[in-house]
């Protein structure tokens, strides 16, 4: 069962990085990457795999279930936690209650093993789900610095 998910993310992973990869628009106009569609912020978790994307100013997605499910909501304002400089974002989608927590400590991804500088935990309607974090580095917003969160 659990190869079988591991395969089914690999398989997901792999279609979205081919659509990114196409040649254009069929009209063949050239296409370039924006920094709108960046999120500002990401993150990713395992067991069971879930990815979260917070976009300033526009939506933050949570896909998980291994990408079988998602909730998108507009980002909530954040709120910085004193004295521990976590960022807090807590959101309402009819009836789900979703809450994000950044942490500003190292985490290394249990899958990959790559390093990130946060550590994330997602908590929807009561269920926590564990992963780590990074913020784009083309974008100006850092989660925890008062000079660049967002208004």
């Amino acid at each position: 069962m659990l190869s079988s998910m591991i395969l089914r993310i690999f398989t997901l992973s792999f279609a979205l990085l081919t659509a990114s990869c196409a040649n254009g628009p069929p009209d063949g106009s050239p296409t370039e990457p924006s920094q709108a569609d960046s999120p500002d912020f990401h993150g990713i978790g395992q067991e069971p795999g879930w990815l979260l994307d917070i976009h300033h100013g526009g939506p933050l997605v949570f896909e998980y279930a291994y990408g079988q499910k998602q909730l998108v909501v507009p980002a909530p304002e954040p709120q910085k936690v004193q004295p521990s400089g976590n960022i807090l974002y807590r959101a309402n989608a009819g009836e789900q209650d979703l809450q994000v927590t950044i942490m500003p400590s190292h985490c290394t991804d249990a899958m990959s093993g790559r390093p990130f500088d946060y550590t994330v935990t997602v908590t929807l309607d009561g269920k926590s789900f564990h992963g780590c974090g990074t913020r784009n580095p083309d974008q100006d917003w850092q989660p925890g610095n008062a000079a660049t969160d967002p208004p």
